[in-house]
């Protein structure tokens, strides 16, 4: 570390990419014995949310498969968390329950081999792996329900920031255009994927939700609503990679301030010249 040598007893460690200080923990006794291959999936602490564990953490598994240790080649999977998602996911890679240990649960592990991933982390970095990675190259592909919507738009709803202003009021507008409001919330995992994997057109604010492009047909359209004072590319490149197209309407700060995780404000007018641009829905102009 820049302040010397780490010394666990006494010292504080410098983390260089988040320049954070974490005090030294103490020593325990209470290491569970892990005699084969352990893989931690988890970066730097930012895994225990859903975004970050979709984009950083989640596909790192193709990475180890690629590095030649598949999924049923490793014994257990230290996570963040025990989710319902960080499960669930897991679940669809084929990965029971019972091969997963959290890394909040405490102590240690005395283990036989760590698998560590090492690769760029953060929403502004994106390997160009990064759908595979999610989809362990097509495994977990979802085939189209055509009894599903193919236009969504994902609600903001609960999130707790960057969410959209009177977003009831875009909701029945979009309605008159034939796109049905979803809401993340409400559904799993897997069930969050059925939906992009149906639809033809998704319009969504930036935010974690749009992980589930990479179960989206190519050739599916996605219009980002993206918040001007904290505009980001990640899902830029993941449609991208997912072979999905990509609009983009700016939203400036519901109240003014330029904060980047404030609500912002959707001009109507404006998305539907973006929904016309792209071929999508004009509705009956309600």
């Amino acid at each position: 570390t820049p302040d010397g040598p780490a010394d666990a007893a006494t010292r504080t460690v410098r983390d260089e990419g988040t320049r954070r200080r974490h005090p030294p923990r103490p020593p325990t006794d209470e290491s569970e014995r892990a005699p084969g291959s352990i893989a931690v999936l988890d970066v730097r602490g930012r895994g225990a949310t859903f975004g970050h564990w979709m984009i950083d953490a989640l596909p790192n598994l193709w990475l180890l498969e690629r590095a030649g240790f598949p999924p049923d080649a490793i014994d257990v999977l230290l996570v963040p968390a025990r989710t319902p998602w960080v499960l669930a996911s897991l679940e669809a890679a084929g990965i029971a329950a019972g091969r997963i240990v959290a890394a909040d649960d405490g102590g240690g592990f005395d283990v036989g081999r760590l698998l560590l991933p090492v690769r760029p982390v953060g929403s502004r970095r994106v390997p160009w792996w990064t759908v595979r990675g999610l989809t362990l190259d097509g495994r977990t592909a979802i085939a189209p329900d055509p009894d599903r919507p193919a236009a969504i738009y994902v609600r903001r709803g609960s999130a707790g920031r960057r969410g959209v202003a009177d977003e009831d009021r875009v909701v029945a507008h979009l309605a008159t255009r034939g796109i049905v409001a979803v809401d993340p919330g409400d559904a799993d995992v897997v069930e969050q994927r059925r939906r992009f994997a149906a639809a033809d057109l998704v319009v969504a604010a930036h935010g974690a939700a749009l992980s589930a492009l990479a179960w989206c047909r190519p050739g599916a359209t996605l219009v980002e609503l993206m918040p001007t004072a904290r505009p980001n590319a990640l899902f830029l490149h993941l449609a991208h990679q997912a072979g999905v197209r990509y609009a983009v309407l700016p939203c400036r700060p519901a109240d003014g301030s330029g904060g980047g995780h404030g609500d912002v404000v959707v001009d109507l007018d404006a998305l539907d010249g973006v929904l016309v641009a792209i071929g999508g829905r004009e509705g009956d102009g309600t």
